[in-house]
């Protein structure tokens, strides 16, 4: 991985159902990606867009196309027009691997965290109408302490960039989540001191998703398979699940080792 520099760490959150307990699950997943390795990861998941709808539409309206993954794994019951080529299996399976093949080739590092909703209201007895803002705060000092502790290691800056969640009646998600995060930057964790995230963590910013970003687009993909993996679930095919785990951060200098579990992506039971 490269040292120096500056990192943007890029994340999207999901809830899910566990199909045997119908317990609520949350998680806040996503890749990080040094700023020399940006150009080459928007190119690469240009191309793929091309090769999926470039014998049909306009390479520069197939570059506009927005992935998602659950839209596509749906496509049957999409109202997205471009997605009617998801009809095809094989073209679901080359939008996966694809994504998989960029966060290989470009070395990009999974951080994430994943919590049991229904287990805070139930064992903690947290509010139910508060649990979503618990869980997001308690996977966010996980994700900080990890992520600052990668930057540290690779004597690096970095910044973190959500998919927004702004609704037509506002920002309102955002600034709540944006005051969580500047909460733990300024009080500082268990493990570090506000000053010392300070130094290394620059900001939160928060981007739609018809904005196009590369970087949010790939995150969305690295989420629901770690929530599957929580509770026990057989992984939804295609699934680039062994591509994630090989590429979770673990500590020091390394991503897919033995720490991962810590580093990486935190199941917190």
């Amino acid at each position: 991985m490269i040292k120096g520099g500056k990192y943007s760490l890029y994340l999207d959150e999901c809830i899910f159902t566990d199909k045997n307990t119908r317990e609520k699950i949350y998680g806040i997943c996503g890749v990080a990606v040094h700023e020399s390795e940006l150009y080459n990861m928007r190119k690469n998941l240009g191309e793929l867009k091309i090769s999926l709808w470039g014998d049909k539409i306009k390479y520069v309206n197939a570059k506009n196309v927005v992935l998602h993954s659950t839209e596509i794994r749906r496509a049957r019951s999409s109202d997205i027009p471009e997605y009617q080529i998801f009809n095809k299996k094989a073209n679901i399976r080359k939008a996966f691997n694809g994504i998989g093949n960029i966060i290989e080739c470009r070395k990009l590092v999974i951080f994430g965290a994943v919590i049991n909703l229904t287990d805070l209201e139930e064992t903690y007895k947290v509010f139910k109408g508060s649990s979503n803002y618990t869980g997001d705060f308690i996977c966010m000092t996980e994700i900080i302490d990890n992520y600052n502790c990668f930057l540290k290691w690779h004597n690096a800056t970095g910044n973190i960039i959500f998919e927004s969640r702004a609704s037509k009646s506002g920002n309102h998600a955002d600034n709540k989540l944006k005051k969580q995060f500047y909460k733990i930057i300024a009080h500082g964790t268990k493990i570090y001191r506000g000053l010392d995230l300070q130094s290394n963590i620059t900001g939160i910013d928060f981007i739609k998703k018809q904005e196009n970003d590369a970087g949010l687009q790939i995150a969305d993909f690295t989420v629901q398979p770690f929530l599957m993996n929580f509770c026990g679930e057989n992984q939804t095919k295609p699934s680039i699940y062994s591509t994630l785990k090989k590429h979770r951060y673990s500590g020091l200098e390394t991503f897919g080792e033995k720490n991962s579990k810590i580093f990486g992506v935190k199941y917190i039971k």
